[in-house]
């Protein structure tokens, strides 16, 4: 395990320095890691293709007409907002990985184009009558949808809305463009009635735990950030080395569309980087940021995403905010499995593996009640 003292520092003393401080630190990630997020990107439109009552809420399946200098692209995305509420409520905008059918077994909802997934197989990760009884809507739409997560896609996908170099080392890549999306979801959901885009939540799970991230720190209108098991080149830090957790040089190899070309010169380089994980975390404060993690999940380094947390804790703590620090200690093992170290950056591990499950949804809703007027039904 590192010691702290190796991470390489967060760029702030007292929070007055962190407006120019933050604008430098997202520079640093865009050129090193995830590449420059253009300008000039809009949400052009929003059509509401048909809206139904369901259990403790409606469902609305919108298309969302984003654009870019050189077109625009239609993504569709299944928003859920909760019944009984006195008041607009709070949204959590997650990306899917199979299609929006795949979150629920409605028989209403659009079979993706590319389907190869049956209605509802995913459903277990989207929760919606909790989430929807815990007082909150949720929005997702399906990542392909965004751009096709595999190599040689950039031009099909949202990045081919803007002009770009790919021989560019800080052009952006495929989690930049999931980023992109989760910020024009934000700007559509702003237009449905019930909702509160200044109470909004971004999430994502494993590689889109990776955008949820990348997207709220360049976006700070997400009030709270959620990453579950988003591993390397999430929250979990580049120079722990745990047993079994991947690499810069295994992600670089196996998705070298995810991250700016750049990146993947720091294989079996780690050291070299210049940034890490828990500045990454930092950028979220002073919203709410909650990170979760597996305890069998060795490929995403639970250890190594705790530890980021406890690292990024100075950031909130200049807020007079509390982080997952105790007592200034570096910790040397987890938490409590189903424990949450709270603050306004908190901490879960659960037990089992990769995945997103209630539990984790309990979590993740429990952090954002703490910073957000919730008026559901749970109340």
């Amino acid at each position: 395990m590192p010691r702290m003292r190796e991470l390489p520092p967060l760029p702030l003393t007292h929070s007055g320095e962190w407006p120019d401080r933050r604008a430098e630190l997202v520079d640093a990630f865009a050129r090193h890691v995830y590449g420059r997020t253009p300008t000039g990107g809009t949400t052009a439109g929003v059509e509401d293709r048909g809206s139904v009552a369901v259990r403790g809420g409606r469902r609305s399946d919108l298309d969302v007409t984003v654009t870019g200098p050189l077109g625009e692209r239609v993504v569709p995305v299944l928003v859920h907002v909760p019944e009984g509420a006195t008041g607009p409520v709070p949204v959590v905008i997650g990306l899917n990985f199979a299609g929006n059918h795949t979150t629920t077994p409605a028989p209403g909802v659009r079979i993706h184009r590319n389907a190869g997934t049956e209605r509802g197989a995913r459903a277990s990760r989207w929760p919606y009558e909790e989430i929807l009884r815990r007082g909150y809507a949720v929005a997702t739409a399906h990542c392909d949808d965004l751009e096709v997560d595999a190599p040689g896609h950039a031009d099909d996908g949202v990045r081919g809305l803007f002009p770009g170099d790919p021989a560019d080392p800080a052009g952006w890549g495929t989690i930049g463009a999931w980023a992109w999306g989760l910020s024009r979801i934000l700007d559509a959901v702003a237009e449905v009635p019930g909702i509160d885009p200044a109470a909004a939540v971004a999430i994502g799970h494993s590689r889109l735990g990776k955008a949820a991230l990348w997207a709220g720190a360049q976006d700070e209108r997400f009030a709270v950030v959620v990453s579950n098991d988003s591993g390397c080149g999430g929250a979990a830090l580049h120079r722990h080395r745990g047993p079994g957790k991947e690499t810069i040089a295994a992600i670089t190899t196996s998705f070298p569309h995810w991250f700016a070309p750049g990146f993947a010169r720091y294989a079996d380089r780690e050291d070299d980087l210049p940034v890490d994980a828990h500045q990454l975390l930092a950028l979220i404060a002073p919203r709410a940021l909650h990170v979760a993690s597996a305890v069998e999940d060795a490929w995403a380094d639970p250890l190594g995403e705790y530890l980021a947390t406890v690292a990024a804790s100075p950031a909130y703590e200049s807020f007079d905010l509390t982080g997952t620090r105790v007592d200034g200690e570096e910790p040397v093992s987890l938490p409590a499995l189903g424990e949450r170290v709270e603050g306004r950056l908190s901490y879960h591990v659960r037990s089992g593996g990769h995945d997103l499950t209630a539990e984790d949804w309990g979590h993740a809703l429990d952090a954002a009640d703490g910073v957000l007027k919730v008026a559901g039904p749970h109340r």
